[in-house]
């Protein structure tokens, strides 16, 4: 989706529950249908970074199918570490982020439009 000015269409799915995956994955892969040049990032926060060492398998292979489409998966390091999670425990198409709402924030100060699931 090209904006007025010619820019791709940017926007961060921001995930913080782990019952919200199934939602999200799905939100994204519906965005990605309808505007395939957009520019995506799903960042996780909170109990939903605990997906990425225990997903159903159907999530798994969807959220691995989006990042090979270019989608940025992000989680917050805060949330990790809170659950004991490292950095050796995730796949390597994941990056941390040192704090999920600071991204955010970021991300929103630089155009995107933020999605909540």
């Amino acid at each position: 989706m090209r904006s007025s000015g010619g820019n791709t269409s940017r926007v961060i799915f921001h995930v913080d529950r782990f019952d919200d995956w199934g939602l999200a994955l799905g939100n994204v892969r519906n965005y990605l249908r309808e505007v395939p040049d957009a520019e995506i990032e799903v960042l996780a926060n909170a109990s939903a970074v605990a997906f990425f060492v225990v997903p159903q398998l159907e999530l798994k292979e969807l959220w691995q199918s989006l990042a090979d489409q270019g989608v940025d998966f992000a989680l917050c390091n805060n949330a990790l570490n809170n659950f004991g999670i490292t950095k050796a425990d995730l796949d390597s198409r994941l990056r941390i982020v040192p704090a999920g709402v600071v991204e955010v924030a970021n991300k929103q100060a630089e155009g995107f439009a933020y999605v909540k699931p």
